[in-house]
C-alpha cells in the first residue's frame, strides 16, 4: 500500500526529474514525467502548468491547452498559465483569444513584462497599432535593454508606414541582440526604399548568415547582390535558393504522397498505398511518417517481417518515434521476440513512463519470457504510478506468486478487495493463500 506521505515523496520525485529534464531540452521525456506527476496529485497547478508548457514545446496544442486551462482553473491567481495560453492562441492565428488572455494576466500582474510583450506583438498581428505601440512603449521603458520589445516596436511603425522611426528601433533591436535575424531583414528592406542600398545589401547576407534556410532572405539577398553587380555572388545564391526550394517542395511531394497513401488505404487498396508510402519515403523530412503507414499497411496483411522493417527505419530515422515503436513492439511480440520486444517497450517507456497499458504490455512480454522478477518491478511501477487501481494491485499479487512471495501477494490481494469488493479473482486466490 503506498501512503500519502509515500505519494507526495513520489510526486516529488516525478516533478522535480520533469523539471530537470526540461531544462536540459529532453521534452518527451518530461512531458512523462509531469503525465505521471499530474497522476499522482492531480491539484497541483505547477505540474499541469509545466506540462501545458512541454507540449507546447513538443507541439500538441491541443493538449497543452487543456493542461494550461487546468492550471488555471486549480489556482487562477497565477499569470503565467493566462500568458502560455496566450502565446498558443497566438500561434494558432486566434489574436482575439490571444489579447484576453494576456490581459487577464497582466490585471493579475500589471508589472509582468513578458505578458505585456505578448501583447504587444498581438495586437500589432491584429494591426491595433496604436494601442500596441502603447503597451511596448511602458516595456521599453522598465527594461530598455530588452531587444524584442524594439523589435515589436519597429514592426508596428513599419505597419505604420513610420519609415524614420522603424529604421530606428530595428537598429536599436539590432544592437542589443545582433542575432535577430528578422530585425536585420525587415531593416534591409526600408533601408532599399530610403535607397540606402549599400547598407541594405549588409543587412541582407546578415540576415541570410543567421536564417541560411530561410528562403525569403537567401533570395532578397541574391536580388540586392544582383542590383549592385556583384552577380557571381548573387548568381551563387540564386542557387541555394533554388535547391531550398526544391527541398520545400520535396516536402510538398511526401505529404501528398502520404495523404494519398492513407486514402488507398482506407478505400481498401493496400497495393497503391504501399507505392504512395514508399514514395513519401524518398524524401527525408518525411520518411519516418511514410515508413510508419508503410509498417501499417504490412501489419494489417499480416506481413509481419516487412512490418518489423519498416518500423524499424522509422524509429532508426526518428528515436522518439513512440507511436513506431511501439508498434514495432507489438510485432516484435507477435513475432515471439521476447528480448527484443521487451528493449522497445522499454524505450517508450523512458518518454511515457506513466503509461500503464505500455507498462502492462511489458509485463506481459517478461512473463512469456519468463522473467518473473521483471514482471514485479514493473507492476511494482505501476503500483507507485496509480495506487489506487485494483486491477493493477490484483496483477502485482500474482507476480508475487510467481516468485513465491506469498506474504506480499497476499498483502496486494487484500488491497485489491480493499479497492475493489467484488473483485472475485482476488478474494479467491487470498482464500487460496489462507488455505496453505
Amino acid at each position: 500500500m503506498v501512503h500519502w506521505a509515500a505519494a507526495v515523496l513520489l510526486l516529488t520525485s516525478w516533478f522535480e526529474e520533469g523539471l530537470a529534464l526540461a531544462k536540459r531540452g529532453e521534452t518527451q521525456a518530461a512531458i512523462g514525467r509531469f503525465q505521471v506527476a499530474v497522476k499522482l496529485e492531480p491539484g497541483r497547478p505547477a505540474a499541469w502548468f509545466n506540462l501545458g508548457a512541454m507540449l507546447h514545446r513538443a507541439g500538441d496544442m491541443d493538449g497543452a491547452v487543456a493542461a494550461l486551462e487546468k492550471a488555471v482553473r486549480l489556482d487562477s491567481r497565477d499569470p503565467e498559465p493566462l500568458n502560455a495560453l496566450g502565446l498558443i492562441h497566438e500561434q494558432q492565428g486566434d489574436d482575439k483569444e490571444a489579447v484576453r488572455c494576456f490581459k487577464d494576466a497582466l490585471r493579475l500582474k500589471p508589472g509582468y513584462l513578458e505578458a505585456r510583450h505578448n501583447l504587444g506583438v498581438a495586437l500589432v498581428s491584429s494591426r491595433k497599432l496604436e494601442e500596441a505601440i502603447a503597451e511596448l512603449r511602458i516595456v521599453i521603458a522598465a527594461q530598455p535593454d530588452w531587444a524584442e520589445p524594439h523589435l515589436t516596436l519597429a514592426r508596428a511603425y513599419h505597419r505604420m508606414n513610420r519609415a524614420r522611426e522603424a529604421i530606428g528601433e530595428y537598429r536599436t533591436a539590432l544592437r542589443l541582440n545582433p542575432s535577430l535575424a528578422s530585425a536585420a531583414f525587415h531593416l534591409a528592406q526600408l533601408l532599399d526604399q530610403q535607397q540606402h542600398h549599400a547598407e541594405a545589401l549588409k543587412q541582407y547576407l546578415d540576415a541570410a548568415a543567421m536564417e541560411r534556410d530561410n528562403v525569403g532572405y537567401r533570395y532578397a539577398l541574391a536580388r540586392a547582390l544582383q542590383r549592385a553587380g556583384q552577380t557571381d555572388q548573387a548568381r551563387r545564391h540564386f542557387e541555394a535558393t533554388a535547391k531550398l526550394r526544391a527541398q520545400q517542395r520535396a516536402g510538398e511531394l511526401a505529404d501528398t504522397a502520404n495523404r494519398a497513401g492513407v486514402a488507398a488505404a482506407e478505400n481498401g487498396d493496400p497495393d497503391a498505398a504501399i507505392v504512395h508510402f514508399r514514395r513519401a519515403a524518398e524524401y527525408p523530412p518525411k520518411a519516418a511518417e511514410a515508413l510508419y503507414n508503410l509498417g501499417g499497411v504490412y501489419l494489417r496483411q499480416h506481413a509481419l517481417d516487412q512490418a518489423v522493417q519498416s518500423f524499424r527505419r522509422a524509429v532508426e530515422l526518428k528515436p522518439d518515434f513512440l507511436a513506431a515503436r511501439a508498434e514495432l513492439a507489438s510485432v516484435l511480440v507477435a513475432k515471439e521476440n521476447w528480448s527484443e520486444a521487451a528493449e522497445q517497450y522499454r524505450e517508450v517507456l523512458k518518454l511515457r513512463p506513466g503509461d500503464l497499458e505500455l507498462r502492462y504490455r511489458l509485463a506481459d512480454v517478461l512473463a512469456q519470457s519468463g522473467d518473473h522478477a521483471g514482471v514485479v518491478r514493473e507492476l511494482q511501477l505501476a503500483s507507485e504510478i496509480d495506487p489506487n487501481n485494483a486491477a493493477v494491485q490484483y496483477n502485482l499479487g500474482v507476480a508475487l506468486l510467481n516468485t513465491s512471495d506469498t506474504e506480499g501477494a497476499a498483502q496486494r490481494f487484500e488491497r485489491a478487495l480493499a479497492l475493489d469488493p467484488d473483485n472475485a479473482e482476488a478474494r479467491a486466490a487470498l482464500d487460496s493463500i489462507r488455505r496453505r
